[in-house]
């Protein structure tokens, strides 16, 4: 009788001693495991880095040499026409009013007038868009309804718009005017070999620049 129980004690402890081993197993596989997951997600990451820096090198490139390619373009053919040059002045205007409140809508002003100077009066007014686009973005930036509305969409310059027109927030040509300027920067951007006329384009660059200057408080208040 009692060696039965001596060695139903034996079994017992080898028992617990190979549960407990293959705890200590487990433990140690799942260790490696989330080690091996963290590593996997480090990696990851590092290539999605090493991806971005990428992208932005070459941005930074493709965009210095179009940059570049304006300059050349003024420097050879600076431009005559009167009423272009009034508004590349107006527009230096506005930009040295905005770099203390704006600082990168005023650099963006530079552009548009380096555009105007080589004659890009369609990618100038594009331009003229962004800018917009981005000063409602910082405008509404704080309002709380607008970020409800717009949580789980891309904000671009269409809703802003619409959110615009919805709560009355600019004058109706005010509002008929960006809904113009939208569908010339999407026609622009989507569409090949545009053309639109000289005086058409310079008075959508003064609108824009009028539009500006009317509302330069509210949009350094939202800074």
């Amino acid at each position: 009788m009692n060696c039965i129980i001596r060695k139903k004690l034996v079994l017992s402890n080898q028992t617990v001693t190979l549960i407990l081993i293959l705890v200590v197993v487990f433990c140690l596989w799942t260790q490696h495991q989330k080690i091996r997951r963290l590593q996997q997600v480090t990696d990851l990451q590092n290539r999605s880095n090493r991806d971005l820096q990428l992208a932005l090198l070459q941005t930074s490139r493709a965009f210095n040499q179009q940059t570049e390619l304006i300059h050349e373009l003024v420097r050879e053919n600076p431009p005559k026409d009167p009423s272009i040059i009034l508004v590349i002045r107006e527009l230096n205007e506005l930009a040295k009013l905005c770099t203390p409140y704006l600082p990168l809508m005023a650099m963006e002003m530079e552009s548009a007038c380096k555009l105007l100077g080589a004659d890009q009066l369609l990618n100038s007014a594009a331009t003229m868009a962004k800018i917009l686009e981005n000063m409602f973005k910082d405008f509404f930036l704080k309002d709380e309804v607008f970020q409800k509305r717009f949580k789980k969409k891309t904000v671009n310059l269409g809703n802003l718009i619409s959110y615009i027109e919805d709560r009355e927030l600019f004058t109706l040509a005010e509002v008929a005017f960006l809904k113009e300027l939208k569908d010339l920067r999407n026609e622009a951007a989507h569409e090949i070999a545009v053309r639109k006329p000289k005086g058409y384009l310079i008075s959508i660059h003064r609108k824009c620049i009028d539009f500006i200057k009317c509302n330069v408080p509210r949009f350094s208040m939202a800074v």
